[in-house]
């Protein structure tokens, strides 16, 4: 600021020449500079600034790349919670494209915009709505997740990757729709010089919503895509919780038990430890997405709401670049929390960077046959959770012609019925659960019709 003082001038005095418009003597430079800041922050400020973005855009694409590629190129990631997480990792990866090298390059040259009004819409637009699809995708698979604990049959009723594929388009879509507006109203704004003059300074030039429409647009914003669906997603990870408390001391022989053996080829330790894994992982995501856009919008709220306060332009400033990281570190942490938490995800990342080559011990069994687990409803009363591993080894594939193969929207599940199982069966059993480790499984078939098994949620340590 020294540098625009006259002699012997002060600040005060500097300041009132280029803010009185009665005798207004200020040069262009000199009145950009009080009403916009410096053209290039600090270097003890944008050193660190953009280090740490520059370590988020990198651990973020890398990531979330890796995530879309895993998904895309593993048939067994091919499920339906797989394709929300497909989508989240696409909206993570849209909001790092189109608005992290802009803050970034803003941050070494503050204006003026030189990107255009069609950029700086597009970029308002996608920004948003990357935000709406990923919180709107946590709610789905919340929600799928909800269903596969607490009411499996119903999730069996709705089964399908179709199904699954409708409802990540409808996220889109209505994701785009309502962050519409917000390119509506950002536009490419400019300040006159002199001051009232109508003659737009193009040195001045920057992208921004400064009309707010008369119908509380941030404030709908806050609500209908952070609070509500918080509200929502710790309701259903409460329910979530209880039900596995609730299963998990579920004792042997209760009647939730086939001959007093738990509805679980691995035991009850095992099966209770793996869906609490599977649990811990999704509820690290939410929780980690809401600390992370909380800031976010605090700050939009704090910038309508707290004009009166004494230290609103200094609160505003750090909220804004606290804010800033959250928002960029939310689009960064899914695909850790995926490789870090999940088994599955390890392994998988594992054989995507090396191109297939590596392969556990585990795994190798797996590559002589073909797994789709399950949880369904075991008991009439529908209180129990049962997990259900079918296990079709490939070199043994020719079934008895007596043998059905049952699909279900894409989601393949096969289930070997013969005649006589159908008949020896009791009426009240409502699933299956026979299985041989070195054989072509057995399945109990109802009576009335044969179970077929969503295998888009996988309870299981092994492929978490």
């Amino acid at each position: 600021m020294a540098e625009f003082y006259r002699a012997n001038e002060t600040a005060v005095q500097f300041y009132q020449r280029c803010t009185n418009l009665s005798y207004f003597d200020c040069s262009e430079e000199e009145m950009l500079w009080i009403m916009m800041g410096p053209r290039t922050l600090p270097l003890q400020k944008i050193v660190p600034i953009s280090v740490l973005l520059l370590v988020i855009f990198l651990t973020g694409v890398v990531g979330n790349v890796a995530v879309c590629v895993v998904i895309v190129k593993h048939p067994a990631m091919h499920t339906a919670t797989n394709y929300y997480l497909f989508s989240l990792a696409l909206s993570d990866l849209l909001l790092l494209l189109f608005g992290l090298p802009n803050d970034l390059s803003v941050s070494w040259h503050q204006y003026p915009y030189s990107l255009g009004i069609v950029f700086c819409k597009l970029r308002a637009l996608i920004s948003e709505a990357a935000s709406y699809v990923s919180v709107l995708t946590i709610v789905a698979f919340s929600l799928e997740r909800y269903l596969a604990i607490c009411h499996p049959l119903h999730l069996y009723a709705m089964a399908g990757l179709r199904r699954a594929l409708r409802i990540v388009a409808a996220l889109w879509l209505v994701s785009l729709l309502a962050a519409s507006p917000f390119a509506l109203y950002t536009t490419v704004s400019y300040h006159d010089y002199p001051p009232g003059s109508g003659n737009a300074s193009l040195e001045s030039a920057f992208c921004a919503m400064l009309e707010m429409p008369s119908w509380y647009l941030c404030e709908l914003s806050s609500l209908l895509f952070f609070i509500l669906p918080g509200v929502i997603i710790l309701c259903l990870y409460v329910r979530m919780g209880l039900r596995i408390r609730t299963t998990h001391t579920n004792k042997p022989g209760s009647p939730g038990t086939l001959n007093g053996v738990n509805g679980s080829v691995h035991g009850e330790a095992r099966q209770a430890q793996s869906k609490k894994t599977i649990i811990r992982m999704l509820a690290a995501v939410v929780v980690a997405f809401f600390v992370c856009w909380a800031p976010f919008h605090f700050q939009r709220l704090f910038f309508i709401y707290g004009t009166s306060s004494r230290h609103y332009h200094t609160i505003n400033e750090y909220l804004f670049y606290v804010a800033g990281a959250f928002y960029y570190i939310s689009a960064t942490v899914n695909p850790i929390l995926y490789n870090v938490m999940s088994h599955r995800y390890r392994i998988a990342f594992s054989e995507t960077l090396c191109c297939g080559k590596v392969i556990s011990k585990k795994n190798r069994y797996r590559e002589h046959s073909s797994i789709r687990e399950t949880m369904v409803n075991h008991t009439s009363d529908g209180t129990n959770l049962v997990r259900v591993r079918s296990e079709i080894q490939h070199k043994r594939n020719r079934l008895d012609r007596r043998s059905r193969r049952c699909s279900y929207y894409g989601t393949e599940t096969t289930s070997l019925c013969s005649e006589k199982w159908r008949q020896e069966t009791p009426k009240k059993m409502n699933s299956m659960l026979i299985n041989d480790r070195n054989s072509v499984s057995s399945t109990l078939c109802n009576n009335n019709e044969s179970q077929l098994l969503y295998s888009d949620f996988k309870i299981d340590g092994d492929v978490t």
